[in-house]
């Protein structure tokens, strides 16, 4: 991947984790208890993924691109939250909160599409590691996310009885 792609890409990427940052912060705002710091971690990890890319992005100002060392400064153990009843519920009653979590899902799922395109496009054996490392931590809270909306749905559907506007 040539210098001036890769930034480009490592910018679009920037972009797409500041929507996730920003989501999951307002969600936050919208939350207590286990549900906010929920959202609270997940921006905290949202963040992460930024500043691994603006990490590199920086690198490869400074002349040479080493997303090795960068990938060495993540923590290993992934954040599984408990995912209560009353956690489930209370995702399922509040409509913000609710379309946060669909909105959260259709993110994490164009974070893991973006990475993978990216993987496959590397050239470089580090670059596809750091793109792949980057697709998995993605999947990890697509597969979280997507489990909280199913579980809310029903929660979500018994508490509007399908009631019109």
């Amino acid at each position: 991947m040539e210098k001036n792609s890769l930034k480009k890409a490592l910018k679009e990427g920037m972009l797409g984790e500041m929507d996730s940052v920003v989501l999951y912060e307002t969600a936050s705002r919208n939350a207590d208890g286990e549900v906010k710091n929920f959202f609270d971690q997940r921006a905290e990890e949202e963040k992460k993924h930024y500043n691994y890319l603006l990490a590199l992005y920086k690198q490869i100002d400074g002349g040479e691109a080493q997303p090795e060392k960068i990938l060495d400064k993540r923590n290993a153990e992934p954040f599984s939250p408990v995912i209560s009843p009353e956690f489930v519920k209370r995702i399922g009653k509040d409509q913000v909160l609710f379309s946060a979590m669909s909105t959260a899902a259709l993110l994490e799922l164009r974070s893991i599409e973006f990475y993978r395109k990216k993987k496959e496009e590397a050239a470089d054996p580090a670059l596809k590691k750091f793109f792949g490392v980057m697709e998995d931590w993605e999947k990890e809270h697509y597969e979280t996310v997507l489990k909280i909306q199913e579980e809310a749905e029903h929660h979500y559907w018994e508490i509007n009885r399908f009631e019109p506007f």
